[in-house]
């Protein structure tokens, strides 16, 4: 593999770097976007389970309290007296914030991979 990049020269500098980068992002993504984490399966209402006990369970549980779907009940439970709309309002707001978190680095892992292949081809030509 060493003898592959020493071949192609300078090009594949860029090349390697741009492979780290997204096995690094990759990996982070897998870790942080756990399914466990993003929506735990105690927090998911069911028949047999009203808002009020959803909200008694994230109280009770930091790791709950934490997590995305946890964040989101906790503003709209938090925000219920002042009405239903306003109260689906700041699950909205929450919402949006916890999608900008979850949707962290994937514009720069599309263009990685959008580039590292140009840059392979740049390579085979330039070589």
């Amino acid at each position: 593999m060493w003898e592959l990049v020493k071949a192609g020269g300078w090009l594949m500098l860029p090349l390697v770097l741009c492979s780290i980068f997204m096995l690094a992002i990759s990996i982070e993504r897998l870790i942080r976007l756990k399914r466990k984490a993003v929506l735990p399966s105690t927090l998911l209402m069911s028949p047999v389970q009203n808002a009020s006990q959803v909200m008694q369970k994230i109280q009770q549980s930091t790791e709950l309290k934490h997590s995305t779907l946890g964040r989101v009940f906790a503003a709209g439970y938090a925000s219920k007296p002042q009405g239903e709309q306003y109260a689906r309002a700041q699950m909205e707001v929450m919402a949006s914030q916890e999608i900008g978190y979850l949707e962290k680095n994937i514009n720069f892992l599309g263009t990685l991979s959008a580039v590292a292949p140009l840059l392979g081809l740049l390579g085979t030509v330039l070589g």
